[in-house]
This record gives structure tokens, sequence and C-alpha cells, in this order.
């Protein structure tokens, strides 16, 4: 069965921006006199949202900020995530490659748990936004990954584009680089592939198949081995 449409995780995926959330996650918990490392950060909070992270980390404080406070300080985090991330913040070129192998009648879309001016922003600064055909972002769904609602609604969009065709969830392939994205892809019904730009191989075991980078893949390339795992 061929592939119809790829779905591309935000952060850690497209963009190589996870040491500058987790600085300026430190940052906003500073008044609180919180600090976590970064390798409790990848192994804890990485596939939280900024809003689900903080209230992971407060939620046992005595002095529990309110739903509002929390969403202050989400604000000011993407305050300063927009202020630095174009002098600190790149993509993963080897996927930028693959983005430009996929087919146009393929749907593309960018399904991911940071906001959307940050994602928009990034799409834009290199050019690419034109080629996405829809962003889910955390804004959509009241749930972030692990949950599967937002790659039921990329499901949902990506069947909408295709008009007169049929589209299942396995005509579809989600690209991830956590397990919490790759469990909330599977939920929905997903072919999902993972690399290891963050995690080891361990941590991704529940993919379809797991590959250091997409260097040196085209879509054909992705595609073939998809469709000789299902003969």
């Amino acid at each position: 069965m061929p592939l119809k449409a790829v779905f591309f995780d935000f952060n850690g995926v497209l963009v190589d921006d996870e040491p500058l959330h987790w600085e300026l996650l430190n940052e906003a918990l500073e008044p609180y006199g919180i600090r976590v490392s970064f390798q409790e950060y990848k192994d804890r909070l990485l596939g939280f949202d900024d809003k689900g992270a903080l209230q992971a980390l407060l939620c046992n404080r005595a002095d529990r900020p309110s739903n509002a406070l929390i969403e202050d300080l989400v604000a000011k985090k993407a305050d300063r995530y927009a202020e630095l991330a174009p002098v600190r913040v790149r993509p993963f070129e080897e996927t930028l490659r693959f983005l430009e192998s996929i087919p146009r009648p393929i749907v593309r879309g960018v399904v991911s748990g940071a906001l959307r001016p940050e994602i928009e922003a990034f799409l834009e600064r290199y050019g690419i936004k034109s080629d996405f055909q829809f962003l889910v972002a955390t804004e959509d769904t009241q749930q972030s990954k692990p949950d599967p609602a937002c790659y039921q609604k990329a499901y949902e969009q990506a069947k909408a584009l295709t008009f007169q065709q049929r589209l299942s969830p396995e005509e579809c392939l989600a690209i991830e680089d956590s397990s919490e994205g790759i469990s909330s892809a599977r939920g929905a019904g997903l072919n999902t592939l993972g690399v290891l730009h963050t995690y080891p191989a361990n941590r991704l075991r529940a993919a379809e198949f797991v590959l250091a980078h997409l260097g040196g893949f085209g879509f054909v390339e992705i595609e073939d081995l998809f469709e000789r795992q299902k003969k």
C-alpha cells in the first residue's frame, strides 16, 4: 500500500532546538528555585508541550502557580524563543533534503506540541512553509503527545486534502524522534519512522523503522521500506 501522506514532528525532527527549549524552561523555573538537567529534560519532559512541562514540575509545590500564571510563563518563554531562535536554532539538513524528495501529490503536514507561531516562524525563515499543506500545533488539541489526538487531527486534515481519493491511516507516515511521539502516531493507526536525533534506538523501538537520520534517504527509499515490510 503506497504512502499518500507524511507528517513531520517539529522539535527534534525538522529543527534542532531542544537545547534551547531546555535552557528557556530553566529560565522560566528560576523564580521557583527549580533547575532540571538536560538528561532529566529528555527523560521526563521532552514529550510535553510547554504548559504540560511546567505543570509537571510545579504541581507538587505548596505555592503551586495558577493556570493563569502557567499561561503567563508559557507566553514569556515563547517571547524569549522568538528572540533567540533566529540565531540559535538550525534545521536538520537531512530532513530538509528528504522533504524536497517528496512528490507533490503526497500530503505533507507538521504535527507538533510546539506553539504555532514558533513553527510558522521557522518555516518562513527557511522558505519551506509552502511545502506543507497544514500544521497541527499545541493550540489545536486539548491533549499533548503521547495522546493520539494531534495525529488523529492530522489524519482527518490529510483525508480532506485527498479530495476524491480514499485515505487510510496505513497510508500515512509519521516521522518522530521521541517515544511519546511514536506512541501518539501509533495510537492514531499511522506508520512510524523514528530518527535518532534525540534518543538512542532502544527508546524508539515501538517504531516500524528507526534510522540515525534521513541522510541518503529519499521518499522512494522510505516508501520502499514500508512496502517490503508489508509483503
